[in-house]
């Protein structure tokens, strides 16, 4: 899930900072993690504005700068005003968690935790993402994803909705051994007679109910990785014609 993902600790207990770091490595696939002691050296780090990064995970009673500080300090950043950051704390007084959404957290955890406590908050992060951040388009022309997966196996699939973070695609079930949570994929965009590709993981796979032959179905759920210029060009080319037609078939509708 976080294949790609660069997280940020900020944590004084080194204790925790393993802890965190130990559930985001085994429960997310996450290997790419910066761990920090305190808030100061954090904040240098995030407005020095050298070093991406994609989720924090900070404390809020810590040395040099608290993490409440650190937090609108972060939110101040353009370049990480809209980052996930979890706070994680002892405090579980209402007023620290007023203050702490206030100043612009995106979930709170309280001490102590479980690495199953963790994991839903940030599945629950994500989910909420998906929903409001990412816009996605409603694929109103066949446009037909062809995945290739590392492991093995190919499928024709038909493509349900799209955004520059990922895609969601109806396709045949995914035989055994193939296609499982975190495999990584080629995959090919065919619509309007032209084709590109693009290198993508394997997020989340959900029955499809709403098809006839839905035991035969799968809606697959995949997250872009590593796009370069050109890739990035295509599927924004992709995305505007897709809104095109969605804006033609809206007026289409109102008109009758």
């Amino acid at each position: 899930m976080f294949h790609n993902t660069i997280a940020l600790i900020v944590e004084d207990s080194a204790t925790i900072r393993s802890y965190v770091s130990s559930v985001l490595k085994t429960h997310l696939n996450c290997h790419q993690i910066i761990s920090m002691g305190n808030g100061l050296d954090a904040c240098r780090m995030v407005e020095g504005g050298t070093q991406r990064i994609d989720w924090i995970f900070s404390d809020w009673e810590m040395p040099g700068v608290r993490g409440d500080e650190f937090l609108k300090r972060v939110r101040q950043n353009p370049a990480t005003a809209k980052t996930p950051f979890i706070m994680i704390t002892g405090r579980n007084d209402k007023e620290s968690l007023m203050a702490a959404i206030e100043a612009g957290v995106t979930d709170y955890l309280v001490k102590p935790f479980t690495a199953t406590a963790l994991v839903q908050k940030i599945r629950r992060v994500l989910s909420l993402q998906e929903r409001r951040s990412m816009e996605r388009y409603l694929s109103l022309s066949n446009v037909k994803v062809e995945i290739r997966f590392s492991t093995g196996g190919a499928y024709q699939s038909s493509l349900v909705n799209l955004s520059m973070g990922g895609f969601l695609t109806l396709a045949p079930v995914f035989r055994a051994g193939s296609g499982c949570i975190y495999d990584i994929a080629n995959v090919a965009f065919h619509f309007n007679h032209s084709v590109f590709s693009v290198k993508a993981e394997l997020m989340r796979v959900e029955n499809c109910k709403s098809q006839p032959e839905s035991d035969l179905l799968i809606l697959a759920a995949f997250k872009f990785m590593d796009l370069d210029e050109t890739a990035m060009e295509n599927l924004s080319g992709l995305i505007k014609q897709l809104k095109a037609l969605s804006d033609e078939e809206t007026s289409v509708a109102f008109a009758e």
